[in-house]
């Protein structure tokens, strides 16, 4: 069989009609003009009813007092006052003479053939009641900042201009419009307009408001307000042309501003590294429970959240101010010009805002960890540190001595205090050694201007000397003598060497270091080994700690003995008495000598000489 014939082709569909919005605001009353929504098949005729309905089902709807009750339809247009935002509500439509319970009714009744079936809706008609919601903002002065505004229905629509939001001071509105019953009254909704219009020519904050990215029925505008103080809403919605402002004073912004951080017990923003400095905050609007962190200089605030993954506690962490409007901050390492973040509790997004002028340096002597000085010479000192400036004072004081520190009191002979220069290079002269402190080294005091004095024990000198007195030493030219040096300081690696007497500069210098009084030597242990290789009758010890300069010490003395005669030669006959004159450095009574043969030890001596037989013989003695 043929094939079935193809079903004739469906109707075009009928074009789609452009939908019209109504704008109105919540508690405000609105005139709905019908005729600029409903086509002249579904205008309503004067004397029927139309109410708004949440959805274009108007048959099963029912009027709502909320949403503006049902309203008589007059020259084809409808007043109505809606208490509550909503948006894309429906008109329906409620013929002259029928009433919703005649539809129940006949609805109860299963009559199917009734003629008449419930409300209609106007099928191009919108309407959106909007309104701004009660909030509570916090802002700081003069720092600009993106506020939302939460409401129904704000920036939708077609809009012929954009909203503006205008921020009069709390109580301005009232007092200019006097008393009044409702927000809804004439008269004061008037009075708000040319108010609030008036405010805005005047300069009060203000902003057009945009909608939020991505945030449902909520606009968006950045405001910088200059002055602290409660501010109220004044609200114009930019699709209600020649409608004017609305008045809200339930949204309101706190302007507050933070004025000074400062720490009551100093003149200045200074704390040292380690320790801790509360901070008392002064300003307007400032409460317990605001927050506050450091960073560096140059540097942008970050959100309250993101602070301790960029810095964690480098600057003494996000702290919570206290009823007292205080909070502290525990800064391990010294940095200047550390500035404040400060977070208004309730400020948007967790963000804070500078305190201009604000620069708090936390300061420390960190070195050097540990400096050798001579006793009776004057050492150059180069401390290392943050802060250091003119008017600071150092001293040194032994190692555990807090209390000497605080007190002022100066060590003897640790070199008093001396000024510091801005480049920390400081000269102090030592006239003891440190040998009596309890660790044997003595530890820095440094006073920053303006601030108490402070130890710093890992800042250190150690002062050595050889001890002068009673240091005299025998040595036999041509021949190695070890001698012990007395003194606080000895150590291997030390240099010494003999000088001849005479200079009575206190620096040595390697000139003088000569190879015939032995040269200049490296300590072993404790002991310096000499070779001095001619006598001499008057050395003096130049001795060299570390890398410190080589110091004379002419109280330290040594002799070199030597012989250098018979100054001619010497005849005897066996078996005679022969006296013999012995010339040199060092020769006195009590002395001994005995003779070899040339070439040979002193250890043996021939047979027939007064000496031990170089085979083992006795056959003399020293004489």
């Amino acid at each position: 069989p043929p094939p079935p014939a193809p079903p004739p082709p469906a109707p075009p569909l009928p074009p789609p009609r452009v939908g019209y919005s109504f704008s109105a605001v919540a508690g405000q009353p609105e005139t709905f003009d019908l005729t600029l929504a409903a086509g002249s098949d579904e205008l309503p005729p004067d004397g029927d009813s139309v109410f708004l309905s949440p959805d274009a089902n108007c048959r099963t709807a029912t009027p709502s007092a909320a949403l503006g009750g049902l309203v008589v339809v007059a020259a084809s247009a409808v007043t109505l006052t809606v208490p509550t935002a909503e948006v894309s509500m429906r008109v329906c439509v409620l013929s002259q003479g029928k009433t919703i319970s005649g539809r129940r009714l006949a609805e109860a009744n299963n009559a199917t053939n009734a003629t008449y079936l419930g409300p209609d809706v106007i099928s191009t008609a919108f309407v959106d009641v909007r309104e701004v919601s009660a909030v509570a903002l916090v802002a700081a002065e003069g720092f600009a900042h993106a506020y939302i505004l939460p409401g129904i229905g704000l920036q939708r629509g077609f809009r012929v201009g954009a909203d503006l939001a205008v921020w009069p001071a709390t109580g301005v509105v009232a007092a200019q419009c006097g008393a009044f019953t409702s927000l809804a009254d004439t008269v004061y909704t008037a009075c708000v307009n040319a108010t609030c219009s008036d405010l805005a020519a005047q300069g009060a904050t203000q902003g057009s408001m945009a909608p939020s990215a991505g945030v449902l029925d909520t606009a968006v505008a950045t405001f910088t307000f200059n002055t602290t103080g409660e501010r109220e809403l004044c609200y114009l919605f930019g699709d209600r042309v020649g409608r004017g402002y609305v008045f809200y004073p339930n949204a309101t912004v706190d302007v507050r501003a933070l004025s000074s951080a400062s720490d009551p017990l100093q003149s200045n923003l200074r704390t040292f590294a380690g320790s801790t400095i509360a901070l008392t905050f002064v300003g307007v609007g400032i409460s317990a429970g605001d927050r506050a962190a450091l960073v560096p200089s140059g540097t942008a605030c970050p959100k309250a959240t993101a602070y301790a993954v960029t810095y964690g506690l480098k600057y003494g962490g996000v702290q919570t101010l206290d009823a007292s409007l205080v909070c502290s901050f525990l800064i391990p390492a010294a940095k200047l010009g550390l500035q404040l973040c400060y977070l208004h509790d309730g400020y948007p997004n967790g963000d804070s805002v500078k305190l201009a002028g604000f620069a708090l340096d936390a300061v420390a002597i960190s070195g050097p960890a540990l400096t050798i000085a001579v006793s009776g010479v004057a050492e150059s000192f180069v401390l290392a540190g943050t802060g250091i400036g003119l008017g600071d004072t150092a001293r040194w004081v032994d190692s555990g001595d807090e209390a000497g520190c605080t007190s002022g009191n100066e060590t003897a002979g640790y070199g008093g205090t001396q000024s510091v220069p801005v480049d920390g290079n400081v000269t102090f002269l030592f006239d003891v050694t440190t040998a009596d402190s309890p660790t044997g080294y003595a530890v820095l005091c440094y006073t920053f201007v303006g601030e108490v004095p402070r130890l710093y024990p890992r800042v250190r000198v150690q002062v050595f000397e050889i001890v002068a007195s009673g240091q005299h030493f025998e040595l036999l030219a041509g021949h190695i003598d070890s001698v012990t040096l007395v003194g606080y300081g000895v150590t291997h690696g030390d240099v010494a060497f003999w000088a001849a007497a005479g200079p009575t500069s206190a620096d040595c210098s390697l000139s003088e270091a000569l190879a015939i009084y032995g040269g200049p030597v490296s300590v072993v242990g404790v002991k310096i080994s000499f070779n001095v290789l001619a006598p001499v009758e008057n050395l003096v010890l130049c001795y060299k700690f570390r890398n410190e300069p080589i110091r004379r010490y002419t109280t330290v003395t040594a002799v070199a003995y030597g012989l250098s005669g018979p100054l001619t030669r010497t005849y005897a006959v066996a078996g005679q008495t022969e006296t013999v004159v012995f010339v040199g450095i060092g020769v006195k009574d009590g002395d001994q000598a005995k003779w070899v043969h040339s070439g040979a030890s002193c250890d043996g001596a021939p047979a027939g000489h007064a000496g031990l037989n170089e085979n083992g013989g006795v056959t003399g003695a020293y004489q």
